[in-house]
This record gives structure tokens, sequence and C-alpha cells, in this order.
């Protein structure tokens, strides 16, 4: 009775382990996609502004050359607005 426990208890221990490894394994590929484009043209920002995100107060235009002055305990946004051209763009099509 005693050693049907400890192999029970053993396959539970390997079930286990082989559950987590495959869990952890399965969480890295999705980050594996990359994504680029050769040509960049016309891809532009046109807005990159850090904000106070308790206030909404603006702290500094990065395009314009501001430099925030960050305060610790603080925490703060990035509120970015970009155009991409229709050459960039692409479009994932699922079928079912």
């Amino acid at each position: 009775m005693n050693s049907n426990h400890r192999l029970i208890k053993g396959m539970q221990r390997l079930f286990t382990f082989l559950l987590s490894f495959v869990i952890v394994i399965a969480g890295f590929i999705p980050g594996k996609a990359v994504v680029w484009a050769e040509n960049t043209t016309g891809f532009q920002f046109n807005k990159v502004i850090v904000k106070d995100s308790s206030t909404g107060a603006q702290v500094a235009d990065l395009l314009n050359g501001d430099i925030p002055e960050l305060k610790t305990g603080v925490i703060y946004s990035l509120d970015v607005e970009y155009a991409v051209p229709s050459s960039l763009q692409f479009q994932i099509l699922i079928s079912i």
C-alpha cells in the first residue's frame, strides 16, 4: 500500500512539473513574433507628450525639445499620436 502511495505521489509531482514546463514554454511562444518594415517613409509622430497622470497636466512636449523634470513618487503617462501611411499598414485575415 505504501509503495502505491509513493508511486501516485511521484506521478503527481511529475505531472505537475510537466504541466508547469508546458505553461512556461507556451508563454514564450507568442513573444517570438517580430514585425518590421524595410521602408518607413511616411511614418510620423505628431505628438509625444509627458503628462502627470493624477492631474493630467502636461509636463513636457518631447517633439518640441522639452526635457521633462520627473519627480519621485509621481506617476506619469506618455501621450503619443502618430500617422501610419497606407504602404505600412497591413491586415490580418482570419477565416473560420
